[in-house]
């Protein structure tokens, strides 16, 4: 935790803005006063005991670096410190998840403004060859104005071997990625993926948007699976049949068995209140 008024690495810290799993962000200015701009500082702690953190903040370094885009955050300044590594950016006015939970009504028209950006700034990503991976409303940042800067790339990717990509474009990488609420049926489920995942998340953003409340709150992966077949549907044999590995269709078989027997099991209770208590 950094007090108010303390300064690292050529900043003044002048509160606290917000925190995460692995960082904490702090609304800080140069401490020279040659740039009276605020900005935002982004801290994760290097430490022995936690490898992931030290990973997803080199991942994050090495994507900042070479992204220059209107859609999405660009590192001003990077440094490190004994015991941490700091990412200095724009300081944005709102999250869009803050945005989604406040009173403040939404037309049509800022739906689609703020989705336009998001897909702009995905395809920016996705045509360098970088996968986000943690497309959320708490990862979307907005000003003012309106703009709209995809942010918090710790747990993006490169897409492997992109001079040999697969004939549907997809890979196998780990499905520990995307909140759970955003997350593609094909990580759910343990199959290959690609860049649809980002553009799943982004669906899912924006049927928030327009629904004020999450999509698909599931409260387990399982939960998660089977309210998407509820709005979604049943796959067919053959859509299972179609996918690359046996695990995956086996596990889509049986999340497809448990929505069948859950289904028929609301049924039964539904028809159970509807029946007249004398015969019960």
């Amino acid at each position: 935790m950094l007090p108010a008024s303390s300064s690292i690495g050529g900043y003044t810290v002048l509160k606290k803005l917000g925190e995460g799993a692995y960082a904490k962000v702090y609304e800080v200015e140069k401490t020279d006063h040659n740039d009276a701009k605020r900005y935002a500082l982004k801290t994760m702690p290097l430490e022995r005991d936690h490898r992931e953190r030290g990973v997803t903040a080199l991942r994050e370094l090495l994507h900042l670096r070479h992204i220059r885009h209107p859609n999405v955050i660009a590192a001003h300044d990077m440094f490190w410190t004994r015991d941490r590594v700091c990412f200095v950016w724009d300081k944005m006015d709102a999250t869009l998840a803050a945005i989604i939970r406040s009173p403040q009504s939404l037309t049509l028209e800022h739906i689609q403004f703020f989705m336009y950006q998001i897909f702009n700034g995905l395809a920016f990503l996705h045509g360098t060859g970088v996968i986000h991976r943690d497309i959320k409303p708490d990862n979307i940042f907005i000003n003012r104005n309106c703009d709209v800067r995809i942010g918090d790339l710790g747990m993006a990717r490169l897409m492997p071997d992109r001079s040999m990509p697969t004939p549907d474009g997809s890979m196998l990488i780990t499905v520990h990625v995307v909140t759970r609420h955003y997350r593609a049926p094909e990580v759910l489920v343990g199959c290959e993926y690609g860049t649809a995942i980002d553009m799943w998340s982004a669906g899912c953003i924006m049927a928030e948007l327009a629904l004020r409340e999450v999509a698909f709150p599931g409260v387990s992966s399982y939960d998660q699976v089977f309210l998407i077949l509820q709005v979604l549907g049943v796959p067919t044999e053959e859509d299972i049949e179609s996918l690359s590995q046996h695990e995956s269709q086996a596990a889509l078989r049986n999340f497809v068995r448990g929505h069948q027997a859950k289904a028929v099991a609301e049924a039964k209770q539904k028809g159970k209140e509807q029946t007249c208590p004398f015969f019960r």
